[in-house]
């Protein structure tokens, strides 16, 4: 009769393995080169071995310098590359000459035999230049 303890372990090995199947979400943003005050311009994530499933891209800024022309994308949102990597493009505006961080959250699921909501963060530095 198999102890508790061998049991638990065996449960622990078995979600070892399981969390192994599923892969890490790889983000990867690109800010524009140049910003001044009244550009409209777009920060660009790339979203390596996505998956499938349904995605949520939420950005958010801090600074006063930077404005999210848009809160939210949808896979729907992206254009699939053609080694699978999904490109969104986040409309930003430009207000002041100063300093704001960009930062995204990207929530989907990954299915291997089980599936699990899966989420991931990414930052950049923004920067907007006097106009001249």
């Amino acid at each position: 009769m198999p102890s508790i303890r061998s049991a638990a372990w065996v449960l622990l090995a078995s979600s070892l393995v399981a969390a192994s199947a599923y892969a890490q979400l790889r983000l990867a943003l690109e800010p524009p080169e140049r910003l001044v005050p009244g550009d409209r311009a777009s920060v660009v994530l790339r979203v390596r071995d996505p998956g499938p499933h349904p995605m949520l891209v939420t950005p958010r800024t801090e600074g006063a310098a930077v404005e999210l022309a848009r809160g939210r994308l949808q896979r729907a949102d992206a254009i699939e590359g053609a080694d699978g990597t999904l490109e969104f493009r986040i409309p930003i505006i430009a207000h002041e000459p100063g300093p704001a961080t960009l930062h995204v959250q990207v929530a989907t699921y990954q299915c291997g035999s089980l599936c699990r909501a899966v989420e991931a963060h990414a930052q950049t530095a923004l920067r907007v230049e006097r106009g001249e």
